[in-house]
């Protein structure tokens, strides 16, 4: 995320500061921090209410685990209105899921 801000001034034509690099650091530690977070709250509570939805109804549908979770995490984005960030969480979502599978 901190180098879409940087793809973002290139393609706007705005010039770069000079502390680029700091900055870049900066917001990493920040979204590192942010993601983190909502990943381990919302992640787990999300993984555990999921996996007993589909273990009641849905047994032998493993897939739809992965895309569920895909689709809640697009929430996120959804609520700061940035689909960057909804891409975002997807994705981490999606990742999330196959690695707790």
């Amino acid at each position: 995320m901190t180098i879409t801000g940087l793809i973002q001034q290139l393609t706007n034509g705005e010039e770069l500061s000079y502390h680029t690099g700091n900055d870049m650091a900066g917001w990493f530690l920040v979204y590192l921090f942010y993601v983190g977070t909502i990943i381990a709250v919302y992640g787990n509570f999300v993984s555990v209410i999921l996996d007993a939805i589909r273990k009641k109804w849905l047994p032998n549908m493993r897939w739809l685990f992965v895309f569920f979770h895909g689709i809640l995490g697009l929430i996120n984005g959804w609520f700061f209105q940035d689909t960057y960030v909804a891409y975002y969480g997807m994705a981490a979502a999606m990742l999330y899921a196959c690695i707790d599978w």
